[in-house]
């Protein structure tokens, strides 16, 4: 016995409905390896993190014999290692799948720290930088910078939007700058906040653990088991139907 065209549109309804609902990554580019992969230090590898010009060492371990990014700063008006900054050109790609960017920052210096990330794609004509997270003076604390365009601005006159950054990021950085420029700059409007993608002056050394871009929350595109449910059992529901009135 066999089903008629009816039932055979039916089931391609179905499938346009279920697989367009699932994350546009399942069936495109597959995530990188390292999202939801922790990069803790503790094999002294860097992980494609450089530091832009400050004296190392890099990886260091504190009291307790732990290891962790080292991001050494002079507090010089200016020119390589005067600010809180490191970038990585490594862990980058496709990072749409990711949710969230989470990393612990321990502020052993004098002065509270703005930490903030930036994204951009291989033009750098296409770059966001995040709101700031607080880090007082003399604290550890962990961070979650959620990667949604309304938690950044653009700091570029490109025309990609965040998402398409996202997509094609060649090159993130971490630093810690409180000061929002307000001025034109090239194709953006007067008055548009620029930032500055530069590290502000603090003469210390900043420590960064526990990277990882997390995927935690990026699976709500998937429909809801009620939903898949739902539409599976109208499938087989109208298939018996047919099958009583052959």
């Amino acid at each position: 016995m066999t089903f008629g065209k009816p039932f055979l549109k039916l089931n391609l309804l179905f499938c346009v409905l279920f697989f367009s609902a699932l994350p546009s990554n399942s069936f495109g580019q597959t995530p990188p390896p390292f999202i939801d992969q922790v990069v803790d230090f503790e094999d002294l590898n860097l992980s494609g993190f450089v530091n832009g010009g400050a004296p190392g060492p890099f990886v260091t371990a504190d009291a307790t014999g732990n290891n962790a990014l080292e991001i050494t700063t002079n507090g010089a008006p200016g020119g390589g290692g005067s600010g809180v900054l490191v970038f990585n050109n490594t862990l980058t790609g496709d990072l749409s799948s990711a949710s969230t960017v989470n990393f612990d920052v321990n502020n052993p210096n004098l002065t509270p720290l703005n930490i903030r990330f930036s994204i951009s794609d291989p033009t750098d004509t296409n770059v966001f930088i995040s709101n700031d997270i607080v880090v007082p003076a003399a604290t550890t604390d962990s961070l979650s910078f959620l990667l949604d365009q309304s938690q950044f601005v653009q700091a570029s006159s490109g025309l990609d939007s965040f998402a398409q950054t996202l997509a094609n990021v060649d090159q993130f950085r971490i630093l810690s700058n409180p000061n929002v420029a307000i001025g034109g700059g090239a194709q953006l409007a007067i008055g548009s906040p620029i930032l500055d993608l530069n590290g502000d002056p603090v003469a210390g050394s900043v420590f960064v653990d526990n990277f990882v871009f997390s995927s935690e929350f990026a699976a709500s595109a998937v429909p809801e088991p009620g939903s898949a449910s739902l539409l599976l059992g109208l499938v087989s529901t109208l298939a018996v139907r047919r099958r009583r009135k052959s």
